[in-house]
């Protein structure tokens, strides 16, 4: 990643392995975490459909390019 970044290193356990990786927070805090979906796919991570899109903006306040979280 280029750029100043807060990045956080974490880990998750699912299925008795553990799953380490990087995170980036979030200061405006939507109060719902979100993950990639391959990254989720790959990683065997759990997922559930949410009940209404949510609109994800970058930095400067555009929607993100990859679109809705759903």
């Amino acid at each position: 990643m280029e750029g100043k970044h807060c990045v956080i290193p974490c880990s998750s356990t699912v299925n008795d392995e553990e799953i380490c990786t990087h995170a980036l927070t979030d200061f405006r805090a939507t109060d719902m975490p979100f993950k990639d979906h391959d990254f989720a796919h790959h990683s065997q991570i759990p997922s559930q459909k949410l009940r209404e899109k949510r609109q994800v903006e970058v930095i400067d306040g555009r929607p993100i390019e990859s679109g809705d979280i759903t």
